[in-house]
């Protein structure tokens, strides 16, 4: 598995490379989210984890300028958001810049290897619907 982390504080981000790299992932870990659009150029990863409260540019524009790329470009890939925000509206939040998940921090390695693994296997719903009323036979 493939994990782009996006994390600007040096501890947490060495942690979570540790851990996701015990947990048999390959890790680049970007320490803002300039790095972390950067890394996505030449990685391409399957899962993104980013923080949000980042210093300049947050996970939430981090996040917002991901999904504007093509998906050959990355713009697809699953994300979860690593954060300590973790009220209600935080969560709305996060779920409106693009992210599919939110982890609260502080996280343990079985949480990373939940995510990763909830990412890895996550299907898009599809957009369109039939209109009108379902016939139900």
């Amino acid at each position: 598995m493939r994990v782009l982390l996006v994390e600007d504080d040096d501890d947490a981000r060495d942690a979570y490379t540790t851990m996701l790299t015990e947990l048999g992932a390959e890790v680049q870990a970007a320490p803002s989210a300039a790095a972390g659009l950067t890394a996505l150029e030449g990685f391409r990863p399957q899962v993104i984890l980013s923080d949000i409260a980042m210093p300049g540019e947050d996970g939430h524009s981090f996040m917002r300028n991901v999904r504007r790329l093509a998906p050959e470009q990355g713009g697809h890939v699953p994300a979860a958001a690593l954060t300590a925000l973790a009220t209600d509206q935080d969560r709305e939040r996060v779920m409106q810049s693009g992210f599919q998940i939110h982890v609260s921090k502080p996280v343990a390695s079985f949480g990373l290897a939940a995510a990763v693994g909830l990412l890895a296997a996550w299907q898009p719903i599809a957009r369109s619907a039939p209109e009108g009323p379902v016939s139900r036979r």
